[in-house]
């Protein structure tokens, strides 16, 4: 009895072990983790559907609206995952359009499925930093309205930053604000009217993506997008 008794527990830490080892061992089509991206939708009066690898993965965005991160699998920790990700307009026969883009383990991203200047249509990809600044709120500029007439610049009533101009399709770097105090401010470069502002809205400890759009008209607009 004493022996079967000693042998028992030598035999489950045998199994553990042979558990553990299978468990580090990389099997084909193992999911190693995952990646949490999200979708943009900025052409005027238009919904659209989102794919990856031709399986939609998000339906009916429509224009000004974004989705919420959805997670990716991600089968390859050092290499990442190449993902074709698609654009389509909901309900339409007509082909979408695709780009080609590497997921990793561990990071955000945003597309945006927009239009050029030229007015053909296109889509954009972002990798988001969404570590927050306990004190600042932090804050990224992107220009995607594409009936605007001019360039827009961006200033803050406490220069935190340069002030910098923005055409179609540019983007800052995160910027630190301190929201309690600062102001910031939207004018086209061509226009004589009042700049438009934007401040009591941020809040410290949060990240945000600010898009820069056109109306119809042309007439400048911004939405702020909280992460």
């Amino acid at each position: 009895m004493k022996n079967v008794s000693f042998l028992i527990p030598k035999i489950s830490l045998c199994l553990i072990a042979v558990f553990l080892l299978g468990s580090c061992i990389k099997k084909d089509n193992f999911i190693q983790g995952d990646a949490k991206i999200r979708f943009f939708n900025t052409i005027l009066a238009d919904t659209s559907d989102f794919s990856l690898n031709d399986i939609i993965n998000t339906r009916a965005v429509s224009y000004g609206t974004n989705s919420s991160y959805a997670i990716v699998a991600i089968n390859s920790l050092d290499l990442g995952e190449m993902y074709k990700i698609t654009a389509t307009k909901t309900r339409s026969t007509t082909p979408g359009i695709s780009i080609d883009q590497k997921l990793e383990i561990g990071k955000n991203y945003s597309v945006f499925y927009t239009k050029n200047i030229a007015g053909d249509s296109s889509i954009l990809f972002y990798e988001d930093n969404l570590t927050p600044v306990p004190t600042k709120a932090k804050l990224l500029f992107i220009n995607l309205g594409y009936t605007l007439g001019s360039k827009v610049i961006v200033r803050d009533s406490l220069s935190s930053f340069p002030e910098t101009s923005y055409g179609y399709g540019e983007k800052s770097d995160y910027i630190e604000v301190d929201p309690t105090k600062t102001r910031i401010y939207f004018k086209l470069t061509d226009s004589v009217r009042q700049d438009s502002t934007l401040g009591k809205e941020l809040v410290a400890g949060k990240v945000y993506t600010i898009l820069i759009d056109g109306s119809v008209t042309g007439k400048l607009q911004k939405r702020l997008v909280p992460n």
